[in-house]
């Protein structure tokens, strides 16, 4: 076998891998899901698509990072260990009540 071509010993054939398609949601059907979802669920959903936030990124999100003046979310210590800013998503409303209108400030504390 030595010294003999690839093909002169090989009467098996190689493995493949599995074909799995990627996933990639159409815009409808990323709507309906989101339509579903409501509570702290439906906030998390709306941040991972909208602002395309990493789910750990989700769990360290604060009040004091989403700014509404600037439509903005600071998302602190993220991919990299960097801070970066991203978009907040349109779903995504003015405090107007609700969650954010229940939150208490932190008294300075970061």
């Amino acid at each position: 076998m030595l010294g003999a071509g690839w093909d002169a010993g090989s009467d098996f054939e190689r493995a493949q891998g599995p074909e799995r398609p990627p996933v990639v949601r159409t815009p409808e059907e990323v709507k309906a899901l989101l339509e579903e979802t409501d509570g702290l669920d439906g906030l998390v959903a709306h941040l991972l698509y909208g602002a395309r936030l990493w789910p750990s990124e989700a769990r360290r999100l604060r009040v004091k990072d989403l700014d509404f003046e600037y439509e903005q979310i600071t998302v602190r210590q993220g991919s990299g260990k960097n801070d970066r800013c991203t978009m907040r998503p349109a779903s995504l409303e003015a405090p107007s009540g609700g969650r954010f209108a229940r939150a208490r400030p932190s008294g300075g504390k970061t």
